[in-house]
């Protein structure tokens, strides 16, 4: 995974010069853009690092709500 964790944000780098927040691609997601459409505005994103995002989501709103995981 192409991924570097900052105090609460989490940022999807690409040849150490472009970095995406993972709350953009959340809110992609959230508006309706398929896996595809996200891929074509950021052509470096993978499969594996949208996947990634909903997992960093998850386990934030998980803490938030108590959840041990």
């Amino acid at each position: 995974m192409r991924s570097i964790q900052f105090p609460l944000r989490l940022y999807l780098w690409y040849k150490k010069v472009e970095r995406i927040p993972v709350h953009i691609i959340i809110d992609l997601l959230g508006a309706g853009d398929d896996k595809q459409t996200i891929k074509k505005t950021y052509p470096n994103i993978t499969d594996d690092d949208i996947r990634a995002c909903l997992a960093y989501v998850s386990i934030l709103a998980n803490e938030e709500a108590g959840v041990d995981q």
